[in-house]
């Protein structure tokens, strides 16, 4: 059993190889952290499951969660797995999900150049260290205005997504 209310999860997969007799396969670690209403972090699943990542084996995972206990979590941390958000969201529906900043801001060099994903990252870190969520809200949507150019579809999901990458400003 775990607590039935938990202030954060973090969620992630790794990919690695097991030994299964003398042959290697691949393998997906699906690892999720718990942090308490005392402040203690804890794990909750470390779940290796042959194959690479998909969203059947997450919605695994997550409802193995529910199935022992976690009822409320206040904020979700994820990356943006395809199809996670919506899995996360219909599991916790009271819960913000935050999508991860340091994968948009990877994706934001291999999209936009390293010069321009430079200058994205940049004013990124400004936006995060906002103390106004509207404001930074604002300054996201100039934000993509600016890069929609270099890099449309990248940009129409930041902006489709723009409450999800700045949920932890509520906290």
């Amino acid at each position: 059993p775990i607590d039935t209310d938990l202030l954060a999860l973090f969620v992630d997969a790794k990919y690695v190889d097991v030994r299964e007799g003398d042959k290697l396969r691949p393998c997906c670690l699906y690892v999720v952290v718990g942090l308490g209403r005392d402040g203690k972090k804890s794990v909750l699943a470390c779940q290796p499951l042959l194959g690479r990542e998909s969203l059947e084996s997450w919605k695994i995972v997550l409802r193995g969660l529910i199935d022992r206990g976690l009822r409320n979590v206040l904020i979700v941390v994820q990356d943006d797995f395809p199809g996670l958000l919506g899995v996360t969201t219909s599991l916790f529906p009271r819960a913000d999900v935050q999508l991860c900043i340091v994968h948009m801001q990877r994706n934001a060099r291999s999209h936009l150049g390293k010069n321009a994903g430079a200058d994205f990252n940049s004013r990124m870190k400004t936006i995060k260290s906002s103390w106004n969520p509207d404001l930074a809200a604002g300054q996201f949507d100039d934000l993509c205005r600016d890069f929609e150019k270099a890099a449309p579809a990248f940009v129409a999901e930041l902006r489709k997504k723009r409450d999800h990458y700045l949920a932890f400003l509520r906290y």
